[in-house]
């Protein structure tokens, strides 16, 4: 069987909404927390799992928790029939029945101020300015950079205007070399990223 098989059975095993399977009830009394990473690529049938699995529980009930951590804004499985919808449906309507209290993260530990800056000017523009669970359209939430900047300039484009890969290879050498060249320390490194691991 294939992992959404797997989830089909599990969700068969809990019985109906209405009418619980022994499991269904053996398993409300011995799990009390759920978390879910990278829930913005959920399913509808890992949806109606998690639905399933808390339905039972209390709003009262303090020893139970229902932890789910995600960004929709990187949400790119739908090949694999995750919608992001879906998210925006939990912090809307909750989840198994339960209203679920929304937190919106926007701290950048990673990149320098300049880097952060850049990406918020350019992609805010490239976003819808509204999500919609319905389409799966998200908008795009800014990030804070935590880090000064450690350059005046932290983004240069050099666009590639023909397909020539050869061409492209040179460049990406030189700049590699010039950046070796300019480091301040022997720490300093340089990073290349690509699609994948064949580029």
């Amino acid at each position: 069987v294939d992992h959404t098989e797997v989830a089909q059975r599990a969700l068969r095993a809990l019985g109906e909404e209405d009418n619980p399977t022994p499991l269904a009830l053996r398993l409300d009394h011995q799990i009390h927390h759920i978390l879910v990473d990278e829930f913005q690529d959920t399913s509808h049938g890992q949806f109606e799992l998690l639905s399933r699995l808390s339905a039972e529980w209390s709003q009262q009930d303090r020893e139970r928790s229902l932890f789910l951590v995600g960004d929709p804004m990187q949400s790119i499985y739908r090949f694999r029939h995750a919608e992001v919808g879906l998210f925006i449906k939990a912090i809307e309507d909750g989840l198994g029945g339960h209203a679920l209290e929304y937190r919106q993260l926007s701290a950048n530990f990673r990149s320098e101020s300049g880097l952060v800056e850049w990406v918020n000017q350019r992609f805010s523009r490239m976003f819808p300015l509204r999500s919609d669970r319905f389409s799966g359209a998200i908008h795009y939430a800014p990030s804070i950079a935590t880090r000064g900047a450690t350059t005046t300039r932290a983004v240069t484009l050099h666009p590639a205007l023909i397909d020539d890969r050869e061409s492209e290879a040179r460049e990406v050498v030189a700049l590699v070399q010039r950046s070796l060249s300019e480091r301040q320390s022997a720490e300093d490194k340089v990073a290349i990223l690509v699609r994948s691991r064949t580029h």
